[in-house]
């Protein structure tokens, strides 16, 4: 039941991420072209492809949440395309708007290769996730869902944390198929103000 999840991308590396984000929401709201960040701009390990997901909030609520657990593009483009999908295509949200810009915090989270846990039963999941605040896919006939570890924030008990993600994945909640695959990952993430 051991994985191994360590952190891959330094904070500066971060950093470049959420100003690709900015230049997006700028370009967009200044009706600039919209074109995809330039390779020999950053940071060569941005380059490689990721799974990564962009978080906006404005005033503390939950504005827009877009990602993928991998992708076969660089992770700089991966940023591009995942800015414009949580700023004006998360369907819980009504679109972003400029006026909202001030009060806008970003975060960019980079995904560990997600790595299979083996549990035989609920129990065992959540007596590994009492040691280990990680990321979790829940996988169960043709159901998927996905929790970053910035959810634990909120949901601090394992137990209550998988049931929510259960229900987000239109799961029984009360219920553990034999056929339920859970994998497990870490972040590398950031957060900033959209102004800082």
């Amino acid at each position: 039941m051991s994985v191994t999840l360590s952190p891959q991308y330094e904070e500066h590396e971060l950093g470049e991420l959420l100003g690709i984000v900015r230049t997006v929401l700028t370009r967009h709201f200044n009706n600039d072209p919209l074109a995809l960040p330039e390779p020999e701009a950053y940071s060569e390990k941005l380059h490689k492809p990721a799974g990564c997901f962009v978080t906006l909030e404005v005033n503390h609520q939950l504005q827009g949440c877009i990602g993928a657990i991998s992708s076969p593009m660089p992770l700089i483009h991966e940023v591009h395309n995942k800015t414009l999908a949580a700023a004006f295509q998360d369907r819980r949200f009504t679109p972003l708007t400029a006026q909202q810009l001030d009060d806008l915090s970003i975060e960019v989270s980079v995904l560990s290769e997600p790595q299979l846990l083996e549990v035989e039963s609920e129990q065992a999941c959540l007596d590994f996730l009492e040691e280990n605040k990680v990321g979790v896919i829940l996988s169960c006939n043709h159901r998927r869902a996905v929790f970053l570890p910035q959810v634990w924030e909120k949901l601090p008990v394992p137990f209550d944390f998988i049931r929510a993600l259960k229900r987000k994945g239109g799961m029984d909640e009360a219920d553990w198929p034999s056929d339920m695959r859970v994998d497990v990952f870490s972040v590398d993430s950031l957060k900033q103000g959209f102004r800082d």
